[in-house]
């Protein structure tokens, strides 16, 4: 191509970069904020917003600070924030379902001994039940979202 029909190109291609714009057009917003439990920073858990009447999810984790970005719907997003003490993890992951749910209730109590447990109140790991909502909009500030152990 020669130089002159690549310099007639270039007024074409600035307005259709104009028209279709920068970024992602999604529909979502960036939001950012920090998750705190019981007033400290609450590392590595998990946060979702639901928006658009329950039908658009956004999630993400929060840093080694509590800190999280994630692009969420516009209006009004429910929240829900979870947590477990992963110590065992790996040896629950290793115990077969059966094993995990049969037994002797002896026998399921010890298996249950090294499952997972959440490390914020069960009501925050559903959206409907955390009580928690933003309205999720263009220059918005940072959120903070205050969960706790009970």
């Amino acid at each position: 191509m020669t130089l002159v029909r690549t310099l007639k190109l270039v007024p074409t291609l600035l307005i259709i970069g104009t028209l279709l714009g920068c970024g992602p057009s999604d529909g979502r917003i960036e939001v950012n904020g920090i998750v705190l439990c019981d007033g400290e920073p609450l590392p590595i858990a998990n946060v979702a917003f639901i928006g658009g009447g329950g039908g658009i999810f956004a999630t993400g984790s929060t840093d080694e600070e509590g800190r999280f970005t994630i692009r969420a719907a516009p209006g009004v997003n429910k929240v829900s924030v979870g947590k477990f003490d992963s110590a065992n993890a790996a040896e629950w992951a290793e115990m077969s379902e059966e094993d995990q749910l049969a037994g002797t209730p002896e026998e399921m109590a010890a298996a249950m001994k090294n499952a997972p447990k959440p490390l914020v109140a069960q009501r925050f790991f559903n959206a409907a039940t955390s009580g928690i909502e933003f309205t999720v909009a263009e220059d918005m500030d940072d959120v903070t979202i205050e969960v706790s152990l009970k």
